[in-house]
């Protein structure tokens, strides 16, 4: 009997997010975020591009949940 070949799902892949994207997210400007993160109250990276730093929106919507920069 010939089984009918069905393909796997694919899994979404979260996009990442730019220190541009951040900023338009939370409302705020970029040099807020930097400030943020020399202070270290503000997430690490979860990878980087070259220089740029990117994050999973995941990171940032717990973070937020987590109180954000307090």
């Amino acid at each position: 009997m010939n089984a009918i070949h069905r393909p796997e799902p694919v899994a979404l892949i979260e996009p990442m997010l730019s220190i541009a994207d951040v900023c338009r997210a939370l409302s705020c400007c970029r040099r807020t975020v930097e400030h943020l993160r020399a202070a270290g109250r503000f997430p690490k990276p979860d990878c980087h591009v070259g220089r740029c730093p990117k994050w999973k929106r995941t990171t940032l919507e717990a973070w937020i949940a987590e109180g954000g920069s307090r």
